[in-house]
């Protein structure tokens, strides 16, 4: 990661690396105001996309395939596209100023984020370093992380993440030919190396993914190796305090361990990639100890604690944890606080009840629980319990009219209580009363180039308007509810 943030902080600045599409539709580069268009006639209210900025092109204002987005404390919004250029808007969509990072003939930047004290972090894998500039865009020198492709000191391998300590100090991890952590100053002087290649304690197969503890300890996510090192740093060495895990498929043992975090309480959660693509959630202390009774174990299969492909994991106001999966199993299984299978919600199937695909999950005020069954273009209200759920109610049906769904993909509640849907399938987002009347429809001013598609991305502003990353149409939408 470039900045420190809290690890969920961390997610939402990764879910900034866009991926972007191979199509190219030529639009008007100026910051367009939008009059009229784009919401359908629905019951109650209207949404208004207010305002268009960018377009394909070259030009001030126009980008080639977006790939990132972040907003600052002054609210101003920084977007890095495939030419290897920032460009600055205000949150009424208007350029400020640009600048480009020093080489792109090699591969394009993948990160970007503001940094703690403001600083805008450009993270420039191809090139083996981390650029820090002003918000004006001046390069810091001094803060920068400057390096080649080699195995020395401040050389660097293809580079996984970097994280910054309290003392302001960068920890960048990297593989290939290098598989290590080498620890830089905050002025981006080479302090020291923490690991190589191998499997013994302190060395690293593909140092994936860090965090710090709260007493500013470092948690490496030793991937190839299937274990978590935790190590003492200070201000010219770092000191191994503990292997936790090894691996294996069994409890606490681990499979291509590709994060983890930490919550309140400090216990760990790792995310481990795994059998069959099969991510397993484990909960440890800050000492190593395994959390038996927080943590979910599986295996591939369609039996009881059991897992197809997860899509999410949600949380209950009384610790019960709702997995989601498709694949052969279209369903929701249930585990108690303590990780034991509780039961199951629904299977394949068009049925009520049943699944195509169960994509996200959402609790209300009042407890139930939400479900964006995508396939079927659908939501699906459950009341749960300690052994049982029971259905409550059915909102939308497949189709493209206000109240239809295709593909959705994420739900959510505002204070109202009103619920946002998200839809792949029809490109649009919908906000229904809490009984599942329509009330707001915002899709796209225009049908074609014009069209808002796929949107990967967005960041809120001050104003809570929404600025939606169009990667595939080279823009950014402001959205005014």
């Amino acid at each position: 990661m470039i900045e420190r943030q809290t690890d969920i902080q961390r997610r939402l600045w990764m879910q900034r690396f866009l991926r972007a599409s191979a199509a190219s539709f030529a639009l008007p580069a100026a910051a367009t105001l939008l009059t009229g268009g784009g919401c359908m006639e629905m019951p109650v209210g209207q949404g208004v996309a207010d305002l268009i900025y960018g377009s394909n092109g070259y030009s001030n204002g126009q980008f080639q395939k977006p790939r990132a987005i972040a907003i600052d404390q002054n609210q101003e919004i920084y977007i890095v596209d495939l030419t290897g250029r920032i460009q600055v808007f205000n949150t009424d969509g208007k350029y400020q100023r640009h600048w480009n990072t020093p080489a792109t003939a090699n591969g394009r930047p993948t990160g970007l984020a503001v940094g703690r004290d403001g600083v805008i972090w450009v993270a420039d894998t191809h090139y083996f370093q981390a650029l820090a500039y002003t918000p004006t865009g001046e390069l810091l020198q001094d803060r920068s992380v400057f390096g080649v492709a080699g195995i020395e000191a401040g050389e660097f391998g293809m580079l996984t993440e970097v994280a910054e300590d309290a003392a302001g100090r960068l920890y960048i991890s990297e593989y290939g030919e290098n598989d290590r952590i080498q620890v830089f100053s905050p002025q981006g002087e080479y302090l020291y190396q923490i690991g190589s290649h191998g499997t013994d304690e302190a060395q690293f197969m593909r140092p994936q993914a860090t965090a710090f503890d709260d007493q500013g300890q470092l948690w490496v996510a030793d991937s190839g190796n299937g274990r978590l090192q935790v190590f003492k740093v200070g201000d010219d060495s770092a000191e191994l305090v503990k292997i936790v895990g090894e691996k294996g498929h069994d409890a606490g043992q681990m499979r291509f361990p590709y994060d983890l975090f930490f919550d309140e309480d400090q216990n760990v959660f790792v995310c481990e990639f795994g059998n069959h693509r099969v991510q397993q959630a484990l909960a440890y202390t800050p000492t190593g100890e395994l959390l038996q009774d927080r943590s979910v174990f599986g295996v591939a299969g369609i039996e009881a604690g059991e897992f197809g492909m997860l899509t999410e994991v949600a949380e209950d106001a009384a610790g019960r944890l709702y997995i989601s999966e498709y694949g052969e199993n279209d369903r929701i299984q249930v585990f108690s606080p303590q990780g034991e299978y509780l039961y199951q919600i629904g299977s394949h199937g068009t049925d009520e009840a049943q699944f195509m695909r169960p994509q996200a999950t959402a609790f209300d005020d009042q407890g139930q629980l939400w479900v964006a069954d995508s396939g079927n273009g659908r939501l699906q209200v459950f009341k749960v319990g300690d052994d049982s759920a029971e259905l409550v109610k059915i909102v939308g049906e497949k189709g493209h009219d206000a109240g239809q769904m295709r593909f959705p993909y994420d739900l959510f509640f505002d204070e109202d209580q009103n619920v946002f849907v998200c839809e792949f399938g029809n490109h649009r987002v919908q906000k229904l009363a809490p009984d599942g009347t329509p009330l707001w429809l915002w899709s796209s001013p225009q049908a074609g180039p014009a069209s808002l598609y796929q949107p990967w991305g967005c960041v809120i502003d001050a104003k809570k308007r929404l600025h939606i990353l169009d990667s595939y149409h080279h823009r950014v939408y402001r959205v005014q509810s």
